[in-house]
Parts: structure tokens; sequence; C-alpha cells
């Protein structure tokens, strides 16, 4: 079994000097929102957590949105030295596209 997350489902710091990774952050869909997005006709690969939007919203914070099995979420972190801390989330809607097929991604970095 791999045991590695989806790729939809994580952000990753890099090194800016050598590429390597410093640190991710893994955000799954929770499973209820997973099985209703298959319910409706979606397949599995397609009801991941598609990070789509990552934007600084100051020091040490960051606000994060997922298409979330075609529910959008969005949370807001705070960067610690070795992990990040979820603050609080809420409705991505409007924020952050339903449809990992849709092209549209937000960076600020």
């Amino acid at each position: 079994m791999n045991c590695e997350p989806h790729t939809g489902n994580v952000v990753y710091n890099l090194s800016l000097t050598d590429l390597t990774e410093q640190r991710r952050l893994v955000w799954y869909s929770p499973e209820n929102d997973v099985k209703m997005c298959v319910v409706k006709g979606k397949d599995e690969e397609s009801c991941q957590n598609y990070i789509r939007v990552l934007v600084s919203l100051g020091p040490g914070r960051l606000l994060v949105c997922g298409t979330n099995s075609f529910r959008p979420f969005c949370r807001e972190y705070s960067v610690q030295r070795d992990s990040y801390h979820m603050e609080r989330e809420k409705s991505g809607q409007a924020v952050c596209p339903y449809d990992p097929e849709h092209n549209s991604t937000a960076v600020y970095a």
C-alpha cells in the first residue's frame, strides 16, 4: 500500500536554494464529502481536495483553499517553525473553484 498522500491533497514548501522539501501541509477532504461526491457521479480521483488558492495573509499566516470533493473550503493557517497550525475554516464558495479541472489557481507567496 502506498502511504504517500495524493498530490492534490498537499501543499509542499520547498527550499529556494536546492528545491528540497522543507515541510508539507496535507489536507484531505472529509470521508463523507468524498462519498457524497462519488454518489453524485464523480470518480474518486476527482473527489480529492485539490489546492487551488494559496495566499499570504501576513507574516506567518496563510489562506489555503481547495476543491474539497466539489465543495470548496478554505482554511487559515499559522506557520510554525516545522509545521502548520489550522486556525479557522470557512466555505470556499466564490473563492475557490469546485471542479479540479477548472483551470484556476491563485498563489501569492
